[in-house]
C-alpha cells in the first residue's frame, strides 16, 4: 500500500517549494501465509520453503523510486540517506531517485522538499500553477493527498478540479487515488 503526500507553498514573491512525501506499507499477515498454504495445499504441495513463502509475499519489498520534478529543481531537504538528483533525457526533467525497503507487517516512509526552478507572476494579473501525477505502470493506485498553501496576501482565484476543498488554514486539499493519471492546477494572484 503506499500513500502520497504532495504539498506546495507559494511565497509572496511566487517562490514555489514542493514537499513530497511517499509511505508504503508491506501488508503481508500470517492470514495471507495461511491462505496461500490451504490454495497450494488443494494442488499437492504441502511443505512450502521459505524462499517459496518470500516469493508469495512474505519477503522484503525494496523498491527503486523517481520522483520527477521539474528540470532544475534543486533539493532543499530530504530525510533519505542516498538522495540523488538524476535527469531524464526522454522526458526533459530531473529527478531524485531513493530506494526504500520494507520488511513484512512493516511500514516506512521517504520525503524530500525542493524548490521549482521559476515563480508564479502573482501580479501579471495572475500566476497559474499546474501538476500531472502519473499512475505508476503496475500500481494498484496509490491513495494521494495534494496541498497547496500560501504566504499572506496570496489568494487563489481559481482551481480544478472541482472536488478541491480548503481547510481554516486557508489550504487547498485535492484527496484521491491514482487509478489513472491525474491533475490538478490552479491560480493565484495578490
Amino acid at each position: 500500500e503506499e500513500k502520497i503526500q504532495h504539498h506546495t507553498h507559494i511565497s509572496e514573491d511566487g517562490t514555489l517549494i514542493d514537499e513530497v512525501t511517499v509511505e508504503r506499507s508491506h501488508l503481508w499477515t500470517d492470514d495471507i501465509y495461511y491462505e496461500w498454504k490451504k490454495v497450494l495445499a488443494g494442488y499437492g504441495f504441502t511443505v512450502l520453503p521459505d524462499n517459496i513463502i518470500d516469493i508469495l509475499g512474505r519477503g522484503r519489498n525494496r523498491v527503486g523510486m523517481r520522483i520527477y520534478v521539474p528540470k532544475g529543481s534543486t533539493l532543499i531537504d530530504s530525510n533519505g540517506p542516498s538522495i540523488e538528483k538524476k535527469t531524464d533525457n526522454d522526458t526533459k526533467k530531473d529527478y531524485f531517485y531513493t530506494t526504500i525497503d520494507i520488511n513484512a507487517g512493516e511500514s516506512d516512509k521517504i520525503w524530500i522538499k525542493y524548490k521549482l526552478p521559476y515563480k508564479l507572476e502573482l501580479n501579471d494579473p495572475a500566476g497559474t500553477y499546474k501538476l500531472i501525477v502519473e499512475k505508476q505502470p503496475g500500481s494498484r493506485g496509490s491513495i494521494f493527498t495534494k496541498t497547496v498553501s500560501t504566504d499572506e496576501g496570496v489568494f487563489n482565484l481559481a482551481s480544478y478540479p472541482e472536488e478541491i476543498r480548503v481547510n481554516n488554514a486557508g489550504t487547498l486539499i485535492y484527496a484521491t487515488d491514482l487509478v489513472y493519471d491525474r491533475y490538478f492546477s490552479g491560480v493565484w494572484g495578490k
